[in-house]
């Protein structure tokens, strides 16, 4: 499995992750505690994960949170060195990844990336798969999916991109073609549930 993941997500990174955006994810505010989390630690990993009514948890990777499903957890061992990826979520499974490439602002001065729309036009533009789909905005949310072959399997990705202000972050959810349909509203959820700090 550690190959099949390792394949997958240098498929996620053929974008060039050089400049991708969406919309901007705000900052939530914290509305308190329903009374229903507890803080758990997972696994080796000393992940600060927080538990709701629902079975979900609340990821806190030191930059953001994010409101997944129970056994979800961060993998970058499975990032290859060469990778611009600072960030590996997967299910228990490791059937189903989200990665995440943080990139400053600032870097991109004097470039045609001005604000995250153009960041994600840029990905979109660079992107080199088997099959890639138009710029989509649901929900207020901008990104673009895209399909491609590896080692005889087809998986399917769903990127987009926010800001926290300071940094630039390319999001992107993976999963094997055939189960992507059932996944792409899941995917959309965990990403709006992002909160940076």
């Amino acid at each position: 499995m550690k190959k099949i993941l390792a394949i997958i997500l240098l498929a996620a990174l053929a974008v060039s992750f050089s400049a991708c955006g969406s919309i901007k994810i705000p900052r939530q505010q914290d509305t308190g505690d329903n009374g229903a989390a507890s803080a758990v630690k997972n696994g080796d990993d000393s992940q600060n994960i927080a538990s709701d009514a629902n079975g979900e948890k609340v990821m806190d990777t030191g930059d953001f949170e994010i409101t997944l499903p129970d056994g979800y957890h961060i993998a970058n061992e499975y990032i290859p060195e060469d990778s611009s990826a600072n960030l590996l979520i997967t299910d228990k499974q490791e059937n189903i990844g989200i990665s995440f490439i943080k990139e400053k602002i600032s870097d991109f001065e004097g470039t045609v990336v001005t604000d995250l729309d153009s960041y994600l036009k840029v990905q979109h533009e660079n992107v080199q798969a088997d099959s890639i789909g138009e710029m989509t905005e649901e929900n207020g949310l901008k990104y673009f999916e895209y399909q491609s072959v590896n080692d005889g399997t087809s998986f399917k990705y769903f990127t987009t991109a926010a800001s926290d202000g300071e940094n630039y972050w390319t999001i992107q959810c993976f999963c094997v073609a055939d189960e992507y349909d059932q996944l792409k509203p899941d995917f959309i959820r965990w990403i709006s549930s992002i909160k940076f700090h």
